[in-house]
């Protein structure tokens, strides 16, 4: 009874006030009618390395039009109508934004659509049963596109003309700045966004540290020789026989063990690694941790999963590859934003403990990453504490992490 009550006045300020404070939210103001020239749409080029991504708002009364749907009487939006939008969108809107990268075409990996509340740079999600007003929504569009590392110009072109859309205004999004003036036409439906270096070539990688220890390496064949060459001295200091007798036998068996011995493992080599004769200090650990895990949030910034593992194993090993994997996806994406990540921008890694493991060592303590992320014409940053147990030893020649226990994670 209490919830039909606030549905009533709720849909009794929407008549009262609605048109003169909810009129046009697309005109930058939200207030009053529409202006002269109002497009109803509004859209979003994100550039950056590796990823572009392309968003699109849609005034829900102009959504209705577009798709043919009937404009409705209700204030409130119904959620079968919220379904329906969305159907009919993920099918007919998908072709809307073609998208050429240095004159190339590129597919989208991933599209999505969602209704939203609110206006362009001030948008949110609707919550389940929250009575929204038609007027006051939005349909979402999103395109997202692999990227080269660093590119020159990105050309967007659309297709969504129809109706009362005769006008497509776009902002281009890279790092905080948003750029806009780009205004797309059914006569001039595309229009090309030069870089000109304000994006940056993605930053190369961190260097994987080194393992700072002995080895001894020696050819396969001089160590088969070796051993062949033991056994016929041994041969020869037991044998009974007296004189060349004596050695003739042993010999004959070393010349041809060391023959054999070269034949078989020419290329073999065979090492054998020291362990490290000192402790690590955690200032030491540090210096190997840190770039491992800047390695792995950089990972993500790659768009496809496969780029994501190869870099990824840079620095982990073992099962422990597909766990970071899944929870670092987690971490970074927005909930409900059809898999929008965010990009970790800096970072900052403390070990208040170091402890001896097998060839490798453990460490104990915290690291901080903090990213932003662009989306629906605003920007999120996202700040996230970790603390924790890890594994790092020495696979190869470099240092990895091959165990992770989170003790506590907080966003701040």
């Amino acid at each position: 009874m209490i919830r039909l009550g606030a549905r009533l006045v709720f849909c009794l300020l929407l008549c009262l006030f609605g048109r003169a404070v909810m009129g046009h939210p697309f005109d930058g103001d939200g207030t009053g009618p529409a202006r002269a020239g109002s497009s109803n749409v509004q859209v979003y080029l994100y550039v950056e390395p590796y990823t572009c991504r392309v968003e699109c708002l849609v005034w829900m009364p102009t959504a209705l039009n577009l798709q043919g749907l009937p404009p409705g009487t209700e204030l409130v939006l119904p959620d079968a109508v919220k379904q329906q939008v969305l159907e009919k969108a993920r099918d007919e809107a998908a072709s809307w934004c073609v998208l050429r990268i240095d004159g190339t075409e590129v597919k989208p990996e991933r599209k999505g659509a969602e209704v939203l509340k609110g206006r362009p740079g001030n948008s949110d999600q609707i919550k389940p049963e929250e009575p929204v007003a038609v007027m006051d929504t939005m349909l979402g569009l999103s395109w997202e596109f692999h990227a080269p590392a660093t590119l020159d110009k990105v050309e967007l072109e659309w297709r969504g003309f129809g109706g009362v859309v005769q006008a497509v205004p776009v902002t281009v999004v890279y790092g905080p700045t948003m750029e806009a003036g780009m205004v797309l036409t059914p006569s001039a439906p595309a229009s090309v966004w030069k870089n000109g270096g304000r994006v940056p070539p993605a930053p190369p990688l961190s260097k994987v540290p080194t393992v700072e220890t002995s080895r001894i390496n020696a050819p396969a064949s001089a160590l088969l020789s070796g051993a062949v060459l033991v056994v016929a001295l041994v041969w020869a200091w037991r044998s009974s026989k007296r004189g060349m007798a004596r050695v003739v036998a042993p010999g004959a068996f070393a010349v041809v063990g060391c023959v054999v011995a070269v034949l078989v493992a020419p290329g073999v080599t065979w090492s054998a690694r020291l362990s490290p004769d000192k402790t690590l200090t955690q200032e030491e650990a540090g210096k190997i941790l840190e770039p491992l895990l800047r390695n792995t949030y950089r990972a993500f910034d790659q768009s496809s999963e496969s780029a994501i593992y190869d870099v990824l194993a840079r620095s982990v090993h073992g099962p422990l590859l597909e766990k970071l994997y899944l929870q670092t996806v987690r971490a970074l994406t927005l909930e409900g934003m059809d898999g929008t990540r965010v990009k970790i921008t800096d970072m900052a890694v403390n070990v208040d403990r170091v402890l001896p493991h097998e060839d490798g060592f453990i460490a104990e303590g915290q690291w901080t990453a903090v990213g932003t992320v662009g989306h629906w014409g605003h920007l999120h940053q996202r700040i996230n504490r970790y603390t924790a147990r890890l594994t790092l030893e020495p696979i190869g020649n470099a240092w990895k992490i091959t165990g992770l226990e989170v003790l506590e994670e907080r966003r701040m």
